[in-house]
């Protein structure tokens, strides 16, 4: 798992990542565990992998995980979260394998990094929805929310017990893809008292001027600070940049992920066919589950360690990796 770089999604020598057993095993996990991100999902799928490995050397399990970390990489719409649970995973396995002759202790190091992070995600989403209900979301705001996070719900919520009154404007998040996610975050939010209202993404521009700050969550936060999340965000952040509103992203750290996109078309899972308009209109199941928010739209991306600017991504990158 040494690239963070995915196989290509055109690629026809393989079967369907749906279809593969580690493909269902993630699917299976998600259903089983609907809180956990699909980074953790993913992390928990690829420990599951190395409990049932039947690798003899500690070569011959690198490669039977990076033969599967490729597969998961297929997953389209949630390829960037994928890539970063496979970084991780590549740093639990470069960490752990110091005693080469000694294969079992090693899976056990890394099974048990693996099963930690697990274990503690639902405590990072807290931290952060800690930090973000004590120096962001104050008295009387007008919070502007994207589709579905759950760690912008939890730091709502979180917010909301701390007696703090403010209302949420949320952009429902429609990608073509059946139901919008917005209807369930707004249900959410509605069960725990908190005034909502769920508005059509065309909505926006209308009613920008109105909300006091943006607040989204992250499927990864890229080396140079730029966010991909789901697709409408990088809409939204331009709207927000047009009319001065700070853009807040909430991004647990194991989130940030080794890619240096510039553009939209520089993430991995861009389908050149969707700009092509010289043939007929694209279809809406093939559009991406995200886009692309480059730094300069960001104003603060808020962590389990505190907040900081864009700028300060790669250092935070370089210190978790020591």
């Amino acid at each position: 798992m040494s690239s963070s770089t995915p196989p290509s999604a055109t690629t026809t020598s393989r079967p369907a990542p749906e279809t593969t057993p580690v493909g269902r095993a993630l699917q299976r996990i998600q259903r089983e565990h609907p809180n956990l991100s699909t980074t953790v999902a993913a992390i928990k799928t690829l420990t599951e992998c190395i409990q049932i490995s039947k690798a003899a050397t500690l070569s011959e399990l690198i490669k039977d995980l990076e033969a599967q970390a490729d597969i998961l990489k297929l997953f389209r719409h949630q390829n960037v979260a994928i890539v970063a649970a496979c970084d991780l995973f590549s740093r639990f396995l470069r960490d752990s394998h110091h005693d080469v002759f000694n294969l079992d202790a090693t899976k056990e190091r890394i099974i048990a990094a693996g099963n930690d992070l697990v274990d503690k995600s639902d405590e990072t989403r807290a931290a952060i929805a800690r930090h973000a209900a004590k120096h962001i979301i104050q008295e009387d705001d007008v919070v502007l929310v994207h589709s579905y996070s759950r760690v912008v719900v939890r730091a709502l919520i979180h917010a909301r017990r701390e007696n703090t009154r403010f209302k949420v404007i949320i952009c429902e998040g429609h990608a073509g893809r059946g139901r919008a996610l917005g209807h369930a975050t707004a249900a959410e939010l509605r069960a725990h008292g908190i005034p909502t209202a769920l508005i059509p993404d065309t909505a926006l521009g209308y009613v920008i001027d109105t909300v006091s700050f943006i607040l989204v969550g992250a499927e990864g936060v890229v080396q140079n600070g730029g966010l991909v999340n789901g697709l409408g965000t990088f809409t939204i952040a331009l709207v927000a940049k047009s009319a001065s509103k700070p853009f807040y992203v909430m991004a647990e750290s194991y989130k940030f992920v080794k890619l240096f996109p510039l553009t939209q078309y520089d993430l991995p899972f861009h389908d050149p066919a969707l700009i092509d308009v010289s043939g007929s209109d694209a279809s809406s199941s093939r559009l991406p589950g995200a886009d692309y928010t480059p730094p300069p739209f960001i104003t603060l991306i808020v962590t389990e360690y505190g907040a900081f600017s864009p700028g300060r991504v790669a250092d935070v990158m370089i210190a978790m990796t020591h």
